[in-house]
């Protein structure tokens, strides 16, 4: 079943190292219903990637339930969020230029559906990551990556 489903990574970050958080219970929800999580481990790298990816995760993320703990504050958060589906589901649609094509009518997006695949010779990149960016007093904030494009969700 994982075959037909689409394939994404999912990074956590925060802005500085001495923010790092650890999550301690995580579920990413899918609109296909199967599992999909946070990489082992606490934050790293930088504010919106954090450096390094993990298993692949399998479906349409549609929200998330993560409870989580920051050292720096000595606290637990919980965020428990239902993305848009309306937006969740355009932005799977879409493949975000990252050199111009060939004729020079290179758009900001195609709409080339779940399906395409990014390759080396292709000018546009689908959804490829999920990144948690946690920060301070509970703040996160969930960027879509599509190749060299991120847009914050």
């Amino acid at each position: 079943m994982k075959k037909n489903l689409p394939e994404f990574y999912v990074e956590i970050c925060s802005p500085d190292s001495k923010y790092d958080v650890t999550p301690i219970y995580d579920t990413i929800k899918t609109l296909e219903g199967v599992y999909a999580g946070l990489p082992y481990g606490s934050s790293s790298g930088r504010w919106g990637d954090s450096g390094s990816t993990w298993t692949a995760q399998h479906g349409t993320p549609s929200g998330a339930d993560i409870t989580y703990y920051s050292r720096y504050e000595d606290v637990f958060y919980r965020l428990n969020v239902d993305f848009p589906i309306d937006i969740i589901k355009d932005y799977m649609e879409r493949a975000y230029a990252r050199i111009d094509d060939e004729n020079g009518e290179t758009q900001e997006y195609k709409k080339l559906g779940r399906a395409h695949k990014s390759s080396s010779g292709n000018a546009y990149d689908s959804f490829s990551d999920l990144v948690f960016g946690f920060a301070p007093k509970g703040m996160v904030v969930v960027w879509l990556n599509f190749g060299i494009t991120r847009i914050e969700l």
